[in-house]
């Protein structure tokens, strides 16, 4: 019966991978993603456009390279080709800013010959300095592009994007909620408090980071956290490799296919690990394919 279960997994997330990723048209690297839309008309449309102040962020875009940074006043800087449009109002003390495909538009999400970067897709929030500790919640809904936030903090966060690489440095919040379908995710010098990261291809990765509790759910990918601080922390994976290294109460990890190795410097972490596929490692010592105490 294991075995049975172990053949349907690996051919249940083979063929779901590659739908993910033809459906979307989109390739992962290091770079970025590649070529989500191919527009019919290359024009690009630049604008900056100064607003009253606001504390919350509201994005909701098909498509955007996103980032936030400190300039001489509460500005939007948009930068995207012109068979978008683009909406931009504050409503009380929120921002909001939606970028969708206009009436007529052909989005061929299959074509991967075009790429975010050559598309110049990019949304800049640009808020006055020292105005980032008045900040209180943003939220960035994405069919495609890639989120940049640095030397922030948020009262809370939430991302969700189809096919995105996140990658956060410096940031403080006390809640945060990051759901990709495909893209990698990356945690950098951050107090996240409650951090719940939920992701179907791609690895996710954490360096220095603190937590207060922490889940993480992947269907594939590996998730390799360096140096990280929490209280409980629960991780299911159900084809990828597991690694846990930093300073934590307690860890629950589950992987269907993939190794597990976890350290904590505290001599009194709870530890519930297991895997069907895979090697699992405590502290430096071999432990079999599951582990509890």
């Amino acid at each position: 019966m294991k075995l049975a279960k172990i053949l349907y997994t690996i051919s249940i997330f083979v063929i779901t991978g590659f739908v993910i990723l033809f459906s979307m048209g989109c390739r992962l690297s290091g770079l970025g993603i590649v070529n989500p839309f191919r527009y019919v008309d290359t024009k690009i449309v630049t604008n900056e456009e100064e607003l009253e102040a606001f504390k919350s962020i509201d994005v909701d875009t098909n498509i955007v390279n996103f980032k936030i940074e400190e300039g001489d006043g509460y500005k939007v800087k948009t930068e995207f080709p012109s068979e978008l449009d683009t909406k931009i109002n504050v409503e009380g003390d929120t921002l909001k800013v939606e970028v969708k495909g206009k009436d007529g538009v052909n989005f061929d999400i299959v074509n991967f010959g075009n790429g975010i970067s050559d598309k110049r897709c990019n949304l800049t929030v640009v808020i006055p300095k020292g105005a980032s500790s008045s900040l209180e919640n943003l939220k960035i809904v994405s069919n495609a592009g890639n989120v940049n936030l640095d030397d922030l903090s948020f009262e809370k966060i939430d991302i969700d994007c189809d096919a995105s690489n996140i990658d956060i440095k410096d940031i403080v919040s006390r809640k945060c909620t990051i759901d990709t379908n495909a893209g990698n995710v990356q945690i950098k010098d951050c107090d996240l408090g409650d951090l719940a990261v939920k992701t179907n291809a791609g690895n996710i990765e954490f360096d220095k980071t603190k937590m207060t509790d922490l889940e993480i759910k992947s269907n594939m990918g590996n998730i390799d956290l360096d140096d990280v601080t929490f209280g409980k922390g629960n991780i299911e994976s159900d084809v990828g490799n597991i690694e846990v290294d930093g300073t934590y109460d307690e860890l629950k990890a589950e992987s269907d296919i993939g190794a597990i190795s976890a350290s904590s410097d505290k001599d009194d972490t709870v530890f519930d690990l297991d895997t069907d596929i895979g090697a699992v490692t405590v502290n430096g010592k071999s432990k079999g394919r599951s582990y509890s105490n």
